[in-house]
């Protein structure tokens, strides 16, 4: 096990390499500088230092010692967080009065390199002294300085300065984080030496990484070498292999272009100074190759001259599944949103960003940002909600495609192209006039024009009926009620009503306006066309034979004309299922007839009302009285006891037995005409172990009789060790008699003891201990009698 196996590696503590060089492309005055050797001016606690021993001796002839390393050393995985803990702690303690100190140590350092900058040279100046006199404090020296302003320089050693030229042809270059700084002229700049020609999948892909660009700057050329990575992709050439002709053709035609982006150089100051107006510009695209952001910033002075800066451009292949050309369009939109969120938050602390627009030339896209993103299908909604949320302030307007950056970004270019693409490297020429000149125009589609909507089910669906009599629970308050409420609606209307006790004419009244009110409310469509005279269309409710009698109620017809039933018996009131009604008749009688049953409650229905279905209804009435659920509920059925020890093991039959009568039957004494009928018995022998059945008759219930029953019995099956049988007379009068028979002397002297037969007898009143023999009894009455 290693010593990195045991460390954790720490927080991420550095900057991202476009953070800082965004950062550092903002100050008119710009200095780098390195700290001298960091790791080894940080010392590890005594305690730890013992995990760091090495091994070293100085030629192969001297003895090899052991040494202890006391500072934080390279390789070991906590490294980079240790020595930036430590930068961050003196920034946070040695910088309390020097915010652009603490600033530069927090925001514009990577790693030992610190690339800051200040307005003016004074104010680098002081900015400079203060780095260094803070660092040096904590044993840190500052050296390898470079500047875009000479001045700044004087003052330092020639060993302190950045060295030589880096690159040939490079003059006074100096290498920012990777990118290629020349501070005499204050611009960025590439260098492709040392790339290599080799017609490989890995070779093509060795290239590409090589291009190193942090910001962006080339992504239309790195773009266009991606393009052909892609095509050898799907390909599917070796790594090792050749790739086909015509891939190698294009390839070869870009790697010899390669050398026109040493002609590009990108201004690293982006006109900031105090008093300017600066706004986020960005521009999305794609093709059918992929899609592209490209962010620029418009900085207006005092003055009013404005100016615009590429701040960078990201790019992205289409993925290998085909993908509509829309959706790309959105996914670039996303791309420059992430793009210009990241910028806004790098710039708006030192510049402070007055507003952020994006352009697309796409009307859907545009059109579907301006529809709230639950609209559309779920790949859609989930970008459109991104997209709002990364730049919530974003004005987002339409360009023309000529017009249009990105385009180049999203199709790729050549390095001769991009070299002489100024509507890339400077922006469209709109940015330059006011904002209030920009086109407004969005061009929006309706919403059933455009692709990717999430399809709505809409269900149109009329209100359930609702019946006014819904909170009644009881049929017979109900009726009551009403016609309570139809006596004081007459005297209201100064009608003759007799007063005192509801009469039952009232009470049919009653009865009849809420049948009439449930029928309408759930049986318009019959009342209607019974009105008509049209034929009933319902072929279960065309078998009932409805009418309307005079009082506009529904009843059913049938064969009962000729009976001497009342009229109301004969033609029962329809009544739907579905009414609450049906529950409350239903209810009534149940409660009426003492809880009558299924068959009983649905002809006491059937008397004056026919509800349709009702069986249903019965049950679920019934189910529901807590009443009928109480006398019916199933009582608790015990768990059985173990068998006894005699029942389960083994033995020989009969050798222990349950005795009981089965009786009294009759019999004739002969087979004569005149014989006498006798009363007999059968006494029935059961093996308790084998559950056999020995039946012998029995003439009285005496002991004697018995006694001779018992005599054939072991005669035929022999002598039981033990019988097991009830308190009968006759059972407990044998018992004794055998026992005073064994006990005797003679029979002492006889048998000699080999005579062992014990009787049980059941506890009295505990017929259920001899189960066994009853269930016997039971099977010889049923196959005998």
């Amino acid at each position: 096990m290693s010593l990195n196996q045991c460390l954790l590696v720490g927080p991420k503590l550095q900057q991202d390499i476009v953070d800082v060089l965004v950062g550092f492309r903002v100050h008119k005055v710009a200095f780098t500088t390195d700290i001298c050797k960091m790791y080894r001016q940080i010392e590890v606690l005594p305690q730890y230092r013992g995990y760091q021993y090495i091994l070293w001796r100085e030629s192969p002839q001297v003895s090899v010692r052991e040494y202890a390393l006391n500072t934080v050393t390279y390789g070991v995985n906590s490294a980079p967080y240790l020595a930036l803990r430590v930068l961050r702690f003196i920034a946070d303690t040695e910088c309390a009065d020097q915010p652009d100190v603490k600033g530069a140590l927090y925001n514009q350092t990577y790693m030992d390199d610190i690339c800051v900058g200040a307005e003016s040279l004074e104010a680098a100046k002081v900015l400079q002294s203060n780095l260094i006199k803070t660092l040096a404090r904590s044993g840190l020296q500052l050296r390898k300085w470079a500047s875009n302003s000479p001045e700044l320089l004087d003052h330092l050693l020639p060993e302190d300065r950045s060295g030589s030229p880096l690159t040939f042809e490079q003059n006074n270059a100096t290498h920012v984080l990777g990118m290629l700084w020349n501070h005499d002229l204050d611009y960025f700049s590439f260098t492709v030496n040392n790339f290599k020609l080799v017609l490989t999948k890995r070779g093509v892909l060795s290239m590409i990484a090589r291009i190193f660009d942090p910001l962006g700057m080339l992504s239309p050329t790195i773009f266009y070498a991606k393009t052909i990575m892609q095509r050898l992709w799907f390909s599917q050439v070796g790594w090792d292999s050749r790739i086909p002709s015509d891939i190698a053709d294009d390839w070869c035609h870009f790697y010899h272009s390669l050398g026109w982006l040493v002609d590009i150089q990108i201004p690293r100051y982006i006109g900031c100074y105090t008093g300017c107006s600066y706004i986020l510009c960005g521009f999305c695209d794609a093709s059918e190759k992929g899609y592209a952001a490209v962010a620029y910033l418009r900085v207006t002075d005092p003055s009013g001259a404005t100016a615009t800066y590429l701040l960078g451009a990201k790019t992205k292949l289409a993925p290998m599944k085909t993908m509509t050309t829309p959706r790309l369009e959105l996914s670039g939109a996303l791309l420059l949103a992430s793009w210009l969120a990241r910028l806004k938050r790098i710039l708006e602390f030192q510049l402070g960003i007055s507003d952020v627009f994006a352009w697309s030339d796409s009307s859907i896209v545009l059109s579907w940002l301006n529809i709230p993103h639950t609209s559309f299908k779920t790949f859609v909604s989930n970008r459109i909600y991104q997209i709002q949320s990364a730049v919530p302030g974003c004005r987002w307007q339409h360009v023309r495609s000529e017009d249009n950056p990105a385009d180049c970004a999203s199709r790729g270019l050549l390095p001769d192209e991009l070299r002489r693409c100024k509507l890339y490297w400077r922006g469209p020429t709109f940015l330059q006039s006011p904002v209030e000149a920009w086109s407004q125009e969005i061009p929006q589609l309706e919403l059933e024009e455009l692709p990717e909507v999430k399809p709505v089910c809409l269900l149109t669906c009329e209100d359930p009926p609702v019946e006014w009599f819904i909170r009644f629970s009881s049929f017979h308050q109900m009726i009551r009620v009403l016609a309570q409420v139809r006596r004081f609606i007459r005297l209201c209307q100064r009608r003759k009503v007799e007063l005192g006790f509801l009469k039952q004419s009232e009470l049919d009244e009653a009865t009849l306006v809420i049948v009439r009110s449930a029928q309408n409310c759930y049986l318009s469509q019959l009342v209607d066309g019974l009105r008509r005279g049209s034929p009933v269309q319902s072929k279960a409710l065309a078998r009932l034979c409805p009418f309307l009698d005079s009082d506009g109620i529904i009843r059913v017809g049938g064969r009962m004309q000729n009976s001497n039933w009342s009229e109301k018996r004969k033609h029962p009131m329809l009544v739907p299922k579905e009414s609450h009604l049906a529950v409350l008749i239903t209810r009534h009688w149940h409660l009426y007839a003492c809880h009558a049953r299924p068959r009983l409650l649905i002809a006491l229905v059937q008397q004056r009302f026919w509800v349709i279905g009702i069986r249903p209804i019965v049950h679920r009435v019934i189910r529901k009285c807590v009443l009928c659920a109480k006398m019916s509920a199933d009582h608790p059925q015990p768990i059985m006891a173990a068998l006894p020890g005699f029942r389960v093991r083994e033995a020989h039959p009969f050798s222990i037995v349950g005795i009981d009568y089965a009786g009294p039957l009759q019999m004739k004494e002969l087979s004569l005409r005149k014989a006498r009928i006798v009363k007999v018995y059968i006494a029935v022998f059961v093996c308790m172990t084998t559950k056999a059945v020995h039946l012998e008759p029995v003439s009285a219930l005496s002991t004697e009789a018995f006694l001779l029953t018992l005599d054939r019995f072991v005669g035929r099956r022999g002598l039981p060790s033990s019988i097991y049988s009830d308190c009968g007379t006759n059972f407990v009068g044998a018992a004794r008699q055998l026992r005073q028979l064994v006990n005797s002397p003679d029979s002492r002297d006889q048998f000699s003891g080999h005579i062992a037969c014990e009787w049980h007898f059941n506890p009295p009143g505990a017929p259920h201990f001899g189960g066994i023999w009853e269930a016997a009894v039971k099977s010889a009455k049923s196959l005998l009698v």
